[in-house]
């Protein structure tokens, strides 16, 4: 049998009581572990984004070693990379997010152009327009995060026709 200080309140307590102590267990309980699960996740998510990136840079190396140039600038690519993240810190300009990455990979020639924009975009840390998260996350990561999925089929297809193996 349970002894000590704590049960003996515990049972000298009221069942309206009672029942009110254990709610506010469980509840405790449960912010608890959906806090934990929510650092873990966004560890993992920060550590995949990480190795993607870095999966760039050498897909990038590997294509030039084979003759595959890009046709955009780095500073072309670093600029498109502040529009993406620009416009998604802003929540008004949402709906026009899908527009302005879609004239963004309507100008990709090739995988060197799209790796280059990945690679510029890098990590990114910004505010979620709707929550007020700070995301710290790759192009491909912030584009699942703020698009629905038929936006992001329709990237898809726009990458796809233009003969770029890499996908959203």
């Amino acid at each position: 049998m349970a002894t000590g200080k704590v049960y003996d309140y515990f049972k000298d307590l009221p069942p309206y009581a009672k029942g009110a102590v254990i709610l506010g267990v469980l509840a405790i309980g449960y912010f608890t572990g959906k806090q934990l699960i929510a650092r873990i996740s966004k560890d993992a998510t920060e550590k995949k984004a990480a190795k993607s990136v870095i999966s760039a840079q050498s897909d990038l190396n590997d294509l030039k070693k084979q003759g595959v140039q890009a046709t955009i600038s780095k500073s072309q690519s670093d600029a498109w990379a502040d529009q993406i993240v620009a416009q998604f810190r802003n929540a008004d300009l949402l709906l026009q997010s899908k527009a302005l990455i879609e004239k963004i990979f309507n100008s990709l020639k090739n995988d060197a152009d799209y790796l280059m924009l990945k690679i510029s975009f890098g990590i990114r840390t910004y505010p979620d327009a709707f929550w007020g998260e700070v995301k710290n996350v790759s192009l491909e990561g912030a584009i699942q995060d703020e698009l629905m999925a038929s936006s992001i089929a329709s990237l898809n297809s726009i990458l796809s026709k233009k003969r770029i193996t890499h996908q959203v």
